[in-house]
């Protein structure tokens, strides 16, 4: 392979190439044309034939006129001289029937020579090529075209083995002559190109910097040179002040800090590396947010001083706030155009959600679920930033109340935020409205145009002010797919079973909120990677079925996989290490559900909290609802939930 690198160009011709091989193309004409007194004048001498010397060559000449007016690329009419030169050089020996015939052979050397001008070496590859095919088919077939009666086939031998190692070393003439001279463009422009864009990257920086530059010695005593701008952030400070207490004017805990680390610097008992780390990176200076940095100064492999360069990071924070807000808007809006009612039913959860998370008088399991189920929402919805805050709320839930409360006010107020937008956007226009599936649309016209009762027709548009199950049963669908993909489980396939029945939203809002715990568990639990997959026989899919149907009187929502199975074994030790008694089997089913049991052993933003599954469990329990879930190990898992008609408005459409 690095031979055929070696041996072919780039294939883009570059403007000075170009010109260059141009020149040659005007070129060959004069150097081809002189083989006519050439091979005419040997002919002469030789006594065999000056027309048919001259025949012949102008014959072989004809390829010159050819190539150029067929062949557009200036490389591949090089190869056809190539061959026309050797043939040439052919007729020359041919020619010569005397004594010097074998002398005529030094033609191809020079030529062979020659040719590397075109600074191509599959030019020599080709010439080199020629000479050996036609050798060999006239040694084959009229031997006195090639040598005379004192010559020998080792005569031949010898010329070819030189052949091939000028041929070597024309390559390589040929190759640096491209590499050096002609390529010399390319590397030109590619540094140029090089020097353009850092020079760009330059002026952009100096354009736009906003930043301080101080330093200080060991004693962290500053120099009296530092920007002006500091002045403006932090203040002008006393003469010689230590950098600590500068910084301290505006943030006396970063002020501490950063002595304390300081020191463990100048101690030198761990990597500077290491000691870097340890020192502030950021501190408020009034409403502005600036960012340090650190340059070690070294003399002599020892540090000597300490550059620091210190940016106000406030509008960019700004700004990155400001982008994830708009994020988040685009995707609510993409799925606002799909689902207008979901929009409705989403806020009206997450508002409920969010009331739960700040009322310090509601349990800690309460709010603990709610920030989980908020969390799972708000991914549905691509609201990335409300669900790293609700995972940063969960990553600190052991914490103290006191401890807590920012990261509490620090979601309510991204949430306000985003919320206050989404109204301002959208108002509640999605909740004053019915949306009415096509088919629901023709089966009415269709009642109403065959005289269907009276009756029955105002029931079917009673209907209508419920929700079809099939739209949040989607929405679940969607996460699902998503899901699979973001966790390596490929292309998820999700089966949507809503069998018509419908249901008032309001009554189901928090256990469709809820449900996605499942959907979720189902996933990152239950399928396996395709890999997995295809290794237990199964198809590289997995496959999810999302159901809803009514049954004796109950209403049915069902959720299963054909993944892996439950492993039992699994949920009776996290149950038994978490103090959950297991008397009987039902208990190990109820383990299920129970909060903060999870048999995974690291958390993630999916799962692992084990709080999830608790959530959905309250949000049946409340709706009077009851759970049964069915697994086998290594093939699936059905969970079932089963609440009372009663307790919920709803039923089946009239004319499907």
């Amino acid at each position: 392979m690095n031979v055929i690198k070696y041996l072919l160009l780039p294939r883009q011709i570059s403007p000075s190439e170009q010109k260059h091989l141009a020149t040659l193309d005007r070129r060959v004409w004069l150097f081809f044309a002189l083989h006519f007194p050439l091979n005419m004048g040997v002919a002469a001498l030789a006594g065999t034939g000056v027309l048919k010397a001259g025949l012949m060559t102008g014959f072989v000449l004809l390829g010159l006129p050819l190539a150029q007016m067929v062949l557009a690329n200036p490389r591949h009419r090089s190869l056809v001289y190539a061959v026309i030169a050797m043939s040439l050089g052919g007729l020359l020996v041919h020619f010569e029937q005397g004594p010097n015939q074998v002398e005529m052979h030094f033609y191809f050397f020079v030529v062979i020579a020659l040719l590397s001008v075109f600074a191509n070496p599959m030019v020599i590859v080709v010439a080199a090529l020629t000479v050996i095919l036609h050798h060999l088919i006239l040694f084959m077939l009229l031997p006195s075209s090639l040598l005379n009666h004192e010559a020998t086939v080792w005569t031949v031998a010898i010329h070819a083995v030189f052949v091939v190692a000028e041929s070597m070393g024309a390559i390589f003439v040929a190759r640096n002559f491209f590499d050096r001279v002609i390529g010399l463009e390319r590397i030109v422009e590619r540094r140029t190109q090089q020097l353009r864009i850092r020079t760009n990257e330059l002026g952009l920086m100096l354009d736009n910097i906003e930043q301080g530059l101080l330093t200080f010695d060991l004693a962290g005593v500053m120099s009296p040179v530092k920007s002006a701008i500091l002045k403006k952030w932090i203040g002008a400070g006393t003469e010689h002040p230590t950098i600590w207490k500068y910084l301290g004017q505006c943030d006396e805990a970063v002020a501490q800090q950063f002595e304390a680390a300081w020191q463990s610097v100048v101690d030198d008992v761990l990597p500077l590396e290491l000691s870097l780390d340890q020192m502030p990176r950021r501190m408020k200076a009034g409403d502005q947010i600036l960012e340090l940095t650190y340059r070690p100064i070294m003399q002599d492999d020892r540090l000597s001083h300490m550059l620091c360069v210190i940016s106000n990071i406030t509008s960019k924070l700004e700004r990155a706030r400001y982008e994830a807000d708009n994020n988040a808007l685009l995707s609510v809006l993409e799925h606002v155009l799909k689902d207008p009612a979901g929009l409705t039913a989403f806020m009206a959860e997450a508002e409920h959600l969010m009331h739960v998370i700040v009322d310090e008088k509601a349990s800690l399991e309460n709010r603990r679920r709610a920030v989980h189920t908020l969390k799972g929402n708000c991914g549905l919805y691509g609201l990335g930033e409300i669900a790293a805050r609700c995972h940063e709320l969960e990553s600190h839930q052991e914490s103290a109340p006191d401890e807590l409360r920012p990261f509490v006010e620090q979601l309510y107020a991204s949430w306000s935020s985003l919320s206050t937008r989404l109204r301002r956007l959208f108002g509640h226009a999605a909740g004053s409205t019915i949306t009415v599936r096509e088919p629901d649309y023709h089966a009415l016209v269709a009642a109403v145009r065959n005289d269907a009762p009276r009756e029955d027709v105002l029931r079917a548009l009673e209907v209508l002010q419920l929700e079809s199950t099939e739209l949040p049963l989607e929405r679940l669908a969607a996460q699902a797919r998503a899901l699979g993909t973001r966790l390596g489980k490929g292309e998820v396939s999700v089966q949507v079973q809503s069998n018509d029945v419908r249901v008032s939203p309001s009554v189901l809002a928090h256990f469709w909120g809820s449900l996605i715990h499942v959907v979720r568990n189902a996933i990152d639990h239950g399928l396996e990677t395709p890999e997995e997959r295809v290794r237990a026989g199964k198809s590289a899919s997995g496959h999810i079925r999302l159901k809803t149907s009514l049954e004796d009187g109950d209403f049915v929502c069902e959720v299963a996989d054909d993944g892996r199975g439950i492993n039992w074994e699994a949920v009776r030790a996290s149950a038994k290490k978490a103090g959950i008694p297991l008397e009987t089997e039902d208990d190990l089913v109820e383990s299920l559900f129970a909060s903060g049991l999870s048999t995974r052993d690291e958390v993630t933003e999916i799962s692992g909290r084990g709080i999830g599954m608790g959530a959905v469990r309250a949000s049946c329990l409340e709706l009077g609802g009851r759970i049964r879930v069915e697994s086998q190990r290594g093939l699936s898992t059905r969970v079932e939930f089963r609440i009372p008609e009663s307790r919920l408005k709803m039923q089946m459409s009239t004319f499907h």
